[in-house]
């Protein structure tokens, strides 16, 4: 799959209009955005790459940056709050569903939804569970303060365990969805002043709990517009995992089904 600085206009298909998320930017600043559903007409994917017509079994995972440069870039959590609420509000039917969702700055850490936890850990006893665990995370996690750091290698040591660590029979596949306002500061840079080599690395390490057929990585930039190295950090990152990519600077209009790649199914 191709990255996407744009969204597409898709063929539309049998059933009826998608949620689309309207994103308004004035002077390359990120303002608030809406439901529209006037907008989604021409953007729905073919049935057999629908999330909402699809009968795979999918695991969804959301790995969010909380570092302390997101009480600008994101404050009060909003941009990451209305693209997990959302999901909740268009998918929350689909049983053929299952979220797990995760932060990281200097750490990763992922919401357990064993029964009596309901709390972010590094080591959760269960890092899946149906939308209502879902709900509880992203509450949890509107309340939890940032801290300094922008750990990738911590993001991705905590996806590869939960996704390794998943008792669910064969079937299933995984979808990831990472989202992050700046360069990691774990990383080296390389001569061009960005990390895309490690973080093919990252990357490519994480499929080999499952592969490309079975998992995809998408990313989604809400950082600075002029951060061009963070900007193709995520690019590549997608660009390895088979998903897709976005810039929040630069795209007006987000189908949030676009942000899924569902894994060994070709939707360009």
């Amino acid at each position: 799959m191709k990255n996407k600085e744009y969204l597409r206009l898709r063929p539309l298909s049998f059933s009826g209009l998608v949620l689309a998320l309207v994103f308004n930017f004035q002077n390359c600043s990120k303002v608030d955005f809406t439901a529209n559903t006037a907008l989604a007409a021409a953007r729905i994917k073919p049935p057999i790459c629908s999330l909402q017509n699809t009968s795979e079994n999918l695991k969804i995972l959301f790995m969010v940056d909380n570092s302390g440069s997101t009480n600008t870039t994101d404050p009060l959590k909003k941009y990451r709050d209305l693209v997990v609420q959302d999901f909740l509000n268009t998918y929350s039917s689909k049983t053929n569903f299952k979220y797990s969702f995760g932060y990281f700055h200097a750490a990763g850490y992922t919401y357990d939804t064993s029964p009596g936890a309901n709390t972010f850990v590094n080591n959760p006893m269960s890092a899946w569970g149906p939308v209502g665990d879902l709900a509880n995370a992203l509450q949890s996690f509107l309340r939890i303060g940032t801290s300094n750091h922008t750990y990738y290698q911590e993001a991705f040591k905590t996806i590869k365990a939960n996704v390794a660590s998943d008792p669910s029979p064969s079937g299933w596949k995984y979808i990831v969805i990472f989202m992050s306002d700046g360069q990691p500061t774990d990383l080296a840079a390389e001569a061009d002043g960005t990390s895309q080599s490690s973080i093919t690395a990252l990357v490519k390490d994480l499929l080999t709990v499952k592969p490309i057929e079975f998992l995809t990585v998408s990313s989604v930039f809400f950082g600075s517009p002029t951060d061009a190295h963070s900007i193709q950090n995520l690019s590549k990152m997608a660009s390895v995992g088979g998903g897709d990519f976005v810039d929040t600077n630069l795209t007006q209009n987000i189908v949030i089904s676009d942000l899924v790649a569902i894994p060994g199914q070709n939707c360009q």
